[in-house]
């Protein structure tokens, strides 16, 4: 993986509208249609590297699938097997960087409500970072889930959808990747917020 250096804060979406497919078995290049796996190069840009799997490891490695309509509230999404928990993962290309999670949009199946569970892990420590719970969909409108801290990593996020993905699915991924203050960067922020306080306190006494 190739370095991109520093750069400032990016909003980033990860949605399956523009989507590429492809077997399994070769890599080989497909059309999206109905059922078929999303390929793992889908969504990789020059921060973040994105893969699809499941927590069973004898599953196809990309083990999410493309769907047009049907998932109500939303369309062009992508859903998992039945009985195993879809996995998105968010790989930062470069260590000088962080990746925070914003938010993300679920459709239902046939516009009925569906229980499911989001999970968030820091890919490097494998914190857990968000847990909904037992999280039941609204049916006939888009479910979004917005992360307004704490959800971010230095070495990259994924992403646990289940314990059944086969009836919900995702439609868009919204995050960030910003620089990480390099340690002179923030000594010299120490520093000028210590001279600060000095200042503060100098003029204090002469008051």
């Amino acid at each position: 993986m190739t370095s991109t250096g520093a750069m400032a804060s990016s909003a980033l979406n990860l949605n399956f509208d523009s989507v590429s497919c492809a077997l399994p078995s070769n890599g080989m290049p497909l059309p999206c249609l109905n059922g078929f796996p999303i390929s793992q190069g889908h969504g990789d840009n020059s921060w973040v590297d994105v893969s699809y799997s499941s927590d069973v490891a004898s599953a196809a490695p990309n083990s999410l699938f493309f769907w047009g309509i049907g998932y109500d509230g939303v369309s062009n999404v992508v859903w998992g097997n039945a009985g195993q928990v879809s996995r998105l993962t968010l790989q930062l290309r470069d260590p000088g960087q962080r990746i925070a999670l914003d938010g993300l949009v679920l459709g239902s199946l046939f516009g009925l409500q569906y229980d499911t569970r989001v999970q968030v892990f820091d890919l490097g420590t494998g914190a857990s970072l968000f847990d909904s719970g037992s999280l039941r969909t609204a049916g006939a409108t888009a479910n979004t889930l917005s992360f307004t801290s704490g959800v971010s990593s230095t070495t990259g996020l994924r992403l646990d959808f289940g314990p059944d993905f086969y009836n919900v699915a995702l439609d868009s991924l919204n995050y960030s990747v910003s620089a990480v203050p390099e340690p002179t960067s923030l000594a010299l922020m120490a520093l000028g917020l210590a001279g600060l306080v000095g200042v503060q306190r100098q003029r204090r006494k002469q008051a």
